[in-house]
């Protein structure tokens, strides 16, 4: 009984250090032990360029059996971070998932400047708790 903070904070690999001018990049996939809805929290960290003129968007796929993917997000399976001042910005999206399979991506918007120091935190939990 009893859960600790390491049962449920994950650093998302697989997401870039970097990301192109209008690129996307991927996450590793997630596989949830749960049979219920699980919710969790994306905290996503950018840093844009100073002539950046767009954000940066972060999107939740899912999958019922790791092999068939999301080609839209659902609604409410999309975040974005607009591009301000500081150039450094974080912020932290909610989402219900309802697949078992999952895997966040992250796409810059700006098709001009490529975002740096790119970091993504996910925690998930079960959504009784």
């Amino acid at each position: 009984d009893g859960v600790s903070k390491a049962d449920y904070v994950s650093t998302a690999s697989g997401i870039a250090a970097s990301i192109a001018a209008g690129a996307e990049d991927t996450g590793d996939v997630r596989e949830l032990p749960y049979l219920s809805q699980t919710r969790i929290a994306c905290e996503l960290r950018v840093t844009f360029n100073s002539s950046a003129t767009e954000g940066a968007q972060i999107r939740i796929l899912q999958s019922m059996d790791n092999s068939h993917w999301d080609t839209d997000s659902a609604s409410g399976m999309l975040g974005v971070i607009p591009v301000g001042s500081p150039l450094t910005r974080q912020k932290t999206f909610y989402f219900d998932v309802r697949s078992r399979y999952y895997k966040p991506a992250v796409k810059n918007l700006d098709a001009t400047y490529a975002l740096t120091f790119v970091h993504l935190k996910i925690i998930e939990f079960p959504e009784e708790v």
